[in-house]
């Protein structure tokens, strides 16, 4: 058993320092000294972390979608441009691609000075703000056409269980009328209807109002961003002196 132990330890032995050479060939030479087996993985792909490391920072919040923080911190129009080319599509990228179109098409009224560019006139901050008002109104109508349907389900359902409870209980009274008697057996195939038309109807108006009550308050949290993210454009812009 020795020996046998001896030459399982003398093969690992062999095969860490075979994988210690090759690995020995990617490090740079500034680690050219033997280094710890556990250190070897540390090292080796170090600057490629480093890299996409910087570029990410460089690159700052690019591939994630705009929003009211990200124009806080810019600190040009042209920064948030930048964001929301590679950002992905979202209601707040097609309200700064509004204002961006509306800037575009509209010469400034205030003449440029030595002392200062060419501003837009209050007027012409009141037809951006209508705008960007607009574009947010325009989104908000498109993300929440579907939250009327659910508060009718909602509102409707409760009112076809109880018209199937009725009807329930004229096909029980229906059954003592025809048989004679009130026992089990008349009564029994109404009622039964009845109960099950009332437990359908809970059954599709009860998660109704729910989805009713979760997605009106999203909608609603989601205007109020797009507002705010229209107010943070127009201070952006005043910090850049473009009004």
């Amino acid at each position: 058993m020795g020996v046998v132990h001896a030459e399982g330890r003398a093969r690992r032995g062999a095969d860490a320092e075979a994988a210690h050479e090759r690995l020995r060939a990617v490090v740079p030479r500034a680690h050219a000294d033997p280094l710890p087996a556990e250190d070897l993985g540390d090292v080796v792909g170090m600057d490629a972390l480093e890299g996409e490391r910087d570029e990410r920072a460089a690159l700052g919040g690019i591939g994630r979608p705009v929003q009211r923080d990200a124009v806080d911190r810019a600190q040009s129009l042209e920064e948030v441009a930048t964001l929301a080319k590679h950002a992905k599509a979202s209601p707040f990228t097609r309200v700064f691609n509004r204002a961006v179109q509306f800037l575009s098409q509209t010469k400034p009224a205030l003449a440029a000075s030595s002392e200062r560019t060419a501003r837009l006139s209050g007027s012409q901050v009141e037809a951006l703000r209508l705008v960007l008002d607009a574009e947010t109104n325009a989104e908000r109508d498109s993300i929440s056409r579907f939250v009327p349907s659910l508060a009718t389900i909602g509102s409707v359902s409760p009112l076809i269980g109880l018209l199937g409870t009725v009807l329930g209980v004229i096909s029980a009274f229906t059954g003592i009328a025809t048989q004679g008697s009130g026992n089990i057996s008349a009564v029994a195939p109404g009622i039964g209807e009845a109960l099950i038309a009332t437990a359908a109807a809970l059954a599709v108006a009860i998660p109704a109002v729910f989805g009713y009550n979760i997605f009106a308050n999203r909608v609603n949290r989601l205007d109020s961003e797009l507002e705010g993210f229209g107010s943070e454009l127009i201070a952006l812009m005043v910090r850049e002196g473009r009004i």
